[in-house]
């Protein structure tokens, strides 16, 4: 949760502050709601009934797998789409990396493997798709990482006797 609080703050201050001043106006509310809602009901939804939230999670991050797969296939074309439309993969790995860490909170093994799969997928999105892909996926790749795995650690612990 320490190494993530940093990334969230920074990332929605980004990502609001960018979309609100390119589109900006009506178009960039919408833009921004488009991710933002969801977000904030799968952390909700990870709070309160976290056994339904790792199902759905679980869900969320294979289709995200498969859109990351895609765009390193289709690098070109990728690259072409988050010109016209924004940073698509980021917002998305950042959109799902928050309920993720939430949900580490009371299912540390399950949030954690399912972040070090997306950190780790995402730095082999970028390696495929060149310098290009690095400047936002390549930001949020390593705290993935870091914090699913140090979740991951977390769930070894042995209860105290």
């Amino acid at each position: 949760m320490i190494v993530m609080t940093p990334i969230a703050v920074l990332g929605l201050a980004f990502l609001l502050g960018e979309t609100l001043a390119d589109p900006g106006g009506w178009r960039a509310v919408g833009l921004i709601s488009l991710w933002l809602v969801p977000t904030v009901a799968v952390c909700g939804l990870a709070w309160r009934l976290p056994d339904l939230a790792t199902r759905v999670l679980v869900g969320i991050v294979g289709l995200l797998l498969v859109l990351l797969v895609w765009s390193a296939a289709a690098a070109d074309r990728m690259l072409d789409l988050e010109r016209s439309a924004g940073p698509v993969r980021a917002t998305a790995v950042f959109a799902t990396a928050l309920p993720l860490t939430l949900l580490g909170w009371q299912r540390p093994r399950e949030a954690g493997a399912l972040l070090v799969l997306l950190g780790i997928l995402s730095i082999l999105v970028i390696v495929a798709g060149g310098p290009a892909g690095l400047r936002s996926l390549g930001v949020l790749a390593l705290p993935l990482v870091l914090t699913g795995g140090l979740f991951l650690l977390s769930s070894r612990r042995s209860p105290a006797a």
